[in-house]
């Protein structure tokens, strides 16, 4: 008889997830030989003992500058103003970026 000082896991979490990414997620960690559920226990057992995400957070999208110059412009603007009059609707300026920069 073995013993351990293993908890019995008593949690279930539901997520949604893309089910191409879970896919292809889950092909990889079968190819190292870890199940998803194994993934998010160890996963979540980093975050408990180190308090913080255990890696990297990276978008594999990169916004182009002038975007980013766009929202800075109108940081400065807002900063050095107490009242900036609203020359366009935010559904509109969502819109304009979103054609303008594809996102």
């Amino acid at each position: 008889m073995s013993t351990t000082n293993a908890k019995p896991k008593n949690s279930n979490i539901h997520a949604r997830v893309d089910s191409r990414i879970r896919n292809d997620a889950e092909n990889i960690l079968n190819s190292m030989g870890i199940t998803i559920s194994q993934f998010i226990n160890m996963a979540l057992y980093q975050v408990h003992i180190k308090r913080k995400i255990p890696f990297e957070l990276e978008s594999a999208y990169q916004f182009p500058q002038s975007l980013y110059d766009e929202l800075d412009e109108a940081d400065e603007n807002r900063a050095t103003t107490k009242y900036v009059p609203a020359t366009e609707s935010y559904s509109n300026m969502k819109a304009r970026l979103k054609g303008k920069y594809d996102v």
